[in-house]
């Protein structure tokens, strides 16, 4: 038996490196896994068996278990909408209700080899030969953005300007939403702190300049303190396009010069701007809406795809039609 001291203090350790794995997980990913976790219990329940215990036992067999909360689950009886969900859905689902698993016994997907059961991949395999192929967003063409922006720049007021800006950001830099929107995710957003300007191989203080420095500015880079990959501290430079509207230097200059103009602190995100005084946020779904409505003022047929094709993360699936614009 451990003693009383040693197991306190094997607790607290615990409690800490379970708190840093929690800390490693997205907020939504870490309350999808719970909710998955709760059903799972629930399901039990109504089968009069213990969650853990099913797979704490070497000759208790709790595949076929999965196999029917999988099955329920796909059809719609068990998953959160009451509908019937793809494949992948019902994958993600048994994969965080076995890693919940795993914290105390095993994975019950695995075998002793350390392969996934046969009967679990089968049953992925098959449903995805009956699923329909994903319904992936679609890129945003040059002509769109640039019809976006010009639009932005007719209204002339903070909010369009600050989504505008932040949609050739997206573009050019290759942007996630959540590096360059305020998401609960892993990644953190850009901030004014986070760009270095150039004229030429002259750096210019950007947070102190003059707005004519600004706009003499030739080349740009922005530093990404965290991304979803968990590569830190990475660092991308741009220079400017022959394009007055679409120019990922320029797009930046008006950034700094909105927020630099209301006082704010470097640790300001790229994705913000005042008005009357109150810094808002720029979200994913006004992202998203901004590019919906400009595609709505196209035909769909000249187009490819209707504005419900698209969403802020088009913008990173379109960004590399930027390589045809021809840069300084």
């Amino acid at each position: 038996m451990m003693a009383p001291s040693k197991r306190t203090a094997f607790r607290r350790d615990l409690c800490l490196a379970s708190e840093a794995v929690q800390s490693s997980v997205a907020p939504s990913c870490a309350a999808a896994a719970n909710n998955h976790w709760k059903r799972w219990v629930e399901f039990c329940g109504q089968l009069e068996m213990p969650p853990i215990a099913l797979n704490s036992t070497d000759n208790f067999d709790v595949i076929p278990f999965l196999q029917v909360f999988a099955q329920r689950y796909r059809t719609g009886e068990l998953a959160p909408s009451g509908w019937p969900v793809r494949a992948r859905t019902v994958e993600d689902a048994i994969c965080a209700i076995s890693q919940t698993m795993a914290t105390v016994a095993k994975d019950p997907r695995l075998t002793t080899t350390g392969k996934q059961d046969f009967c679990i991949s089968c049953l992925w395999r098959s449903w995805k030969r009956i699923d329909s192929p994903p319904n992936h967003v679609k890129p945003i063409p040059l002509r769109v953005l640039r019809q976006l922006v010009q639009m932005a720049h007719d209204l002339n007021s903070p909010q369009a300007l600050a989504f505008a800006d932040m949609i050739v950001l997206a573009f050019f830099f290759l942007l996630r939403p959540g590096e360059y929107t305020g998401t609960l995710s892993q990644t953190t957003p850009s901030c004014l702190r986070d760009i270095q300007l150039f004229v030429n191989p002259i750096r210019i203080d950007h947070l102190h300049t003059p707005q004519h420095s600004l706009a003499s500015a030739t080349f740009a880079t922005l530093e990404f303190t965290n991304q979803k990959n968990s590569v830190r501290g990475e660092v991308i430079g741009l220079g400017r396009t022959d394009d007055t509207l679409l120019c990922p230097v320029g797009a930046l200059g008006w950034r700094i010069l909105h927020l630099c103009s209301q006082g704010a602190p470097p640790d300001t995100p790229l994705g913000a701007y005042y008005l009357n005084g109150t810094l808002t946020r720029v979200s994913p779904t006004m992202i998203s809406s901004t590019l919906q409505a400009t595609v709505a003022t196209f035909n769909s047929n000249e187009l490819g795809f209707t504005a419900r094709d698209v969403s802020a993360r088009s913008l990173r699936a379109g960004g590399g039609h930027g390589t045809s614009l021809r840069w300084h």
